[in-house]
C-alpha cells in the first residue's frame, strides 16, 4: 500500500480542498494517507490518519522552508509527500532530489501575483523581492517534482517549465452529496442575494456596497445574506451603508460558518454574487464560490473576468458585468429579481452543469488517476520525459 503524506503548515487543518476533497479521495483508492497539520481537534474521525504539528514546528517551518520537518517526514517513510503551500517548497525540493520519495505540489493560487499585490503588510520593494523569490523556487519545483496540482488553468499556464504530463487542474468544485438540492422555487426563498467567502475590498466588497446603494436609490427592496467573515474595513463600509439604506436594504451576516452548513444557507437565496475586481490575481484564479452556487441551483451575477467564463455561461447560467461597476451589477440584480422564471431557468441549468461537469466527484476521479500514474514505477520518471 502506497503511503501519501499531506503536509499543512499554514493551511487550516479542515481546509475544504485537502481535508474534504483530496485526502478522502485517495483513501478510497487504497492509499494510506497521513495528514500532518496544526491544531486538529481531538473529536474528529476522518477516514485517514491525522498527526499533529506543534506550534513550534509550524513556526519554524515558515522560517526554514519546512526543512525542520525533514526528520519527521523521513520517519513516516512515505512514498509521496504532497506539499500544500509555497513555504514548503524547499523541503519538497530536497526530498525530490536527494531521496526516492515522490513529491506533489498543490498550487492553489497564482503565488507571484499574490505576493506582489496581496501582501500589503510589506513594502512594495519587499513584495517584489518575495514575488520573484517565489517565482524562482516554483520554477525549481516545476522541473524537479513528480506532479503539480492547480486550482485553475490560468495558474497552470504560468508554470510552463512543468511538463503537461505532470500537471493536474483540480477545481474546487462542490461535492454534490453535501449539496443535496432543496426543491424550493426561487420565488419562495427568504433572501434575494447571497455572497459567500471572505469579505474584503480586494474581493469586491466595495462593489457590493456600491450596488446596494444603487438598488436603494431605485427603491428596490432587497434582502442580502453574507456568508463569511468581514475584515474591519468591510465592517465599517457595511455599517455606513446600513445607515443610508434604512429599511430598503436588509443585510444578514453569518460570519464564518462550518463547511457543512454552507449548502443550507446558500439555498435560502435567489441569486449568487461573484464581485471580484480586475486585479492580476483574479485574471488567473477562479472564484470557487461559483461552483457552490451552481450546485445549489442558483443563477450567478459575476464580474466579467476570463476565469469565470471558463465554466459560467453568459445568459445560460450567469450574467456578467464590468468588474468594479456597482451600477451595472445593480441593473442585473434588478433584471433577475423582476424576472424570476428566467432566474429559475438559469439556476436549473447551473445545477445540471454541476451534475454533468463541474462537481467534486469528477475532480476526485482525475486526482486518483493522477496519483496512480505518479506511484507506478517509471510512469512519470523524469528520465523518460521527452520535455527534459
Amino acid at each position: 500500500m502506497c503511503r501519501v503524506c499531506f503536509l499543512l503548515t499554514v493551511t487550516p487543518w479542515n481546509d475544504r480542498r485537502q481535508y474534504y476533497r483530496q485526502a478522502p479521495s485517495l483513501v478510497t483508492e487504497g492509499f494510506d494517507v497521513v495528514y500532518l497539520c496544526a491544531h486538529p481537534p481531538v473529536d474528529v474521525s476522518p477516514p485517514f490518519r491525522m498527526e499533529r504539528l506543534t506550534r513550534h514546528e509550524t513556526t519554524y517551518a515558515r522560517l526554514t522552508g519546512a526543512l525542520n520537518l525533514l526528520p519527521r517526514i523521513l520517519r513516516l517513510r512515505p512514498d509521496v509527500v504532497q506539499v500544500c503551500s509555497v513555504e514548503q517548497l524547499p523541503l519538497g525540493i530536497i526530498l525530490s532530489v536527494f531521496t526516492r520519495i515522490k513529491v506533489v505540489y498543490d498550487c492553489r493560487e497564482h503565488m507571484f501575483y499574490s505576493f506582489l499585490h496581496s501582501k500589503t503588510q510589506y513594502s512594495r520593494l519587499m513584495r517584489t523581492l518575495l514575488a520573484y523569490a517565489c517565482r524562482v523556487i516554483e520554477s525549481l519545483a516545476d522541473i524537479t517534482f513528480d506532479g503539480i496540482i492547480f486550482a485553475d488553468p490560468g495558474t497552470a499556464s504560468w508554470h510552463s517549465a512543468a511538463p503537461e504530463c505532470r500537471k493536474l487542474v483540480f477545481y474546487n468544485a462542490a461535492p454534490l452529496d453535501q449539496f443535496t438540492l432543496v426543491h424550493q422555487p426561487l420565488e419562495h426563498r427568504e433572501y434575494d442575494l447571497v455572497l459567500l467567502g471572505g469579505m474584503t475590498q480586494r474581493s469586491g466588497f466595495g462593489v457590493l456596497i456600491s450596488m446596494l446603494d444603487e438598488l436603494c436609490r431605485a427603491d428596490m427592496n432587497c434582502k442580502v445574506l453574507l456568508v463569511g467573515a468581514l475584515d474591519p474595513e468591510a465592517v465599517a463600509l457595511l455599517e455606513d451603508g446600513m445607515k443610508r439604506w434604512e429599511s430598503t436594504i436588509s443585510v444578514t451576516v453569518t460570519a464564518r460558518v462550518p463547511h457543512e452548513t454552507v449548502p443550507s444557507l446558500l439555498q435560502q437565496a435567489k441569486v449568487g454574487l461573484v464581485l471580484l475586481l480586475d486585479l492580476p490575481k483574479f485574471q488567473h484564479n477562479i472564484a470557487s464560490k461559483a461552483f457552490e452556487y451552481m450546485a445549489c441551483g442558483l443563477p450567478t451575477i459575476a464580474s466579467d473576468l476570463a476565469p469565470q467564463r471558463h465554466f459560467l455561461r453568459e445568459g445560460h447560467t450567469a450574467l456578467f458585468f464590468p468588474p468594479g461597476d456597482g451600477k451595472a451589477a445593480a441593473e442585473l440584480v434588478t433584471h433577475l429579481l423582476h424576472n424570476i422564471p428566467e432566474a429559475q431557468a438559469m439556476g436549473d441549468r447551473a445545477r445540471r452543469d454541476a451534475e454533468e461537469h463541474w462537481n467534486c466527484a469528477a475532480m476526485q476521479d482525475q486526482l486518483r488517476s493522477f496519483y496512480r500514474r505518479i506511484t507506478q514505477k517509471g510512469s512519470l520518471a523524469r528520465s523518460a520525459d521527452p520535455h527534459d
